[in-house]
């Protein structure tokens, strides 16, 4: 295991024990420790399969599973946050309509042991859409600016995230197929390094959350 990925897992676990943490900050951050929790488990179950199990290709069944479950748990995020009626229902009706949709991909576009860009990139278009209207529609608290609020690091985090990787996931089997070294490389520098920025930013989020908890967040 590399110390990029170990640095990775240790962040994440941050990330996991800082939600628990402000559990009682808001009702909308209280899906975060599912997320993370969630997000954990399937990178250690990835790195045992990748490298205690010699699975080079299989263990892209595991995130085929996850990115479903992450995209239901971050809409139902923003669906808490943005108090659009049409946008609210937009976000509900998305998540069965995602489901199937890439139940799809994986059976007739994208193999379980390939790694499921096209998945990542249709729930990254949503995620991207649901964070600008949330940025769009957050609301001025009393003593605190914009970047002080929870709902504010963690819309920025998901954008930069997904718009980060939106090319590199379309690309990455061409590049895999081409040079799998560099694909390796470009996907620790990328997604890694994107996914550092992800969770500092829920990181910063929670804690802003735990300042703000006296007032009427969000």
């Amino acid at each position: 295991m590399t110390i990029y990925q170990l640095f990775y897992l240790l962040l994440l676990s941050v990330s996991l024990l800082t939600s628990i943490y402000c559990w009682k900050s808001h009702i909308s951050l209280r899906v975060f420790p599912y997320l993370l929790g969630t997000s954990l488990f399937t990178e250690i179950c990835v790195d045992a399969m990748y490298f205690v199990m010699d699975l080079k290709k299989e263990y892209n069944i595991v995130y085929h599973v996850y990115i479903p479950i992450e995209y239901a748990i971050l809409a139902y995020f923003y669906y808490l946050n943005i108090n659009n009626r049409k946008v609210r229902t937009c976000i509900a009706y998305s998540v069965p309509l995602y489901l199937f949709a890439s139940i799809c991909l994986s059976i007739y576009l994208v193999p379980v042991t390939e790694h499921p860009g096209l998945n990542f990139n249709l729930s990254g278009t949503l995620l991207i859409t649901w964070s600008v209207i949330a940025l769009l529609s957050i609301q001025p608290v009393m003593n605190f600016s914009i970047a002080a609020t929870p709902i504010f690091w963690i819309a920025v985090g998901v954008l930069v995230f997904h718009s980060g990787i939106f090319f590199f996931n379309s690309a990455f089997r061409h590049i895999q197929a081409m040079n799998s070294v560099l694909a390796t490389q470009l996907f620790t520098l990328i997604i890694k390094g994107l996914n550092y920025f992800l969770y500092f930013s829920f990181i910063i989020a929670f804690l802003c959350s735990q300042r703000m908890k006296k007032y009427i967040l969000l």
